[in-house]
């Protein structure tokens, strides 16, 4: 009876309510044009396919504000609008091949006064195999 092997190719990540970084500093969205807020940047690959959980907190005084999540100055999600007062937002985005250098990052564009804080990455290490034997 011969044992079986398996092939570990790297962690992966699925969406949880365990911090994995944030940057909750206040920031001022300065501009009526996309314009990046806030970015955290990965310092270790995250192999194959994975999932985080995304939230922060947009405060608009007056006017709208948009938001939107990007990777590496590309768009991954919907442009969310936000008018008066604190709002919370969270979702969960999947993300491919993340490596070392990489960021998550807020963009956002105000016609008023506005302002992004609280932004955070949740989820978990869970083991990947590419094969079982």
């Amino acid at each position: 009876m011969g044992y079986g092997s398996v092939t570990l190719v790297g962690p992966s990540y699925v969406a949880t309510d365990d911090l994995i970084a944030s940057n909750d500093a206040l920031k001022v969205i300065p501009s009526a044009s996309y314009t990046k807020i806030k970015s955290i940047t990965f310092i270790k690959d995250v192999f194959h396919i994975s999932t985080l959980r995304v939230s922060y907190d947009c405060q608009v005084t007056g006017g709208a504000a948009w938001v939107t999540v990007y990777k590496n100055g590309v768009a991954i999600g919907s442009e969310v609008e936000y008018s008066g007062g604190v709002t919370p937002f969270t979702a969960d985005y999947e993300f491919t091949d993340l490596k070392v250098n990489d960021s998550i990052e807020i963009w956002a564009k105000k016609n008023d006064a506005a302002n992004i804080q609280n932004f955070r990455i949740y989820g978990a290490e869970t083991p990947c195999y590419s094969s079982l034997e």
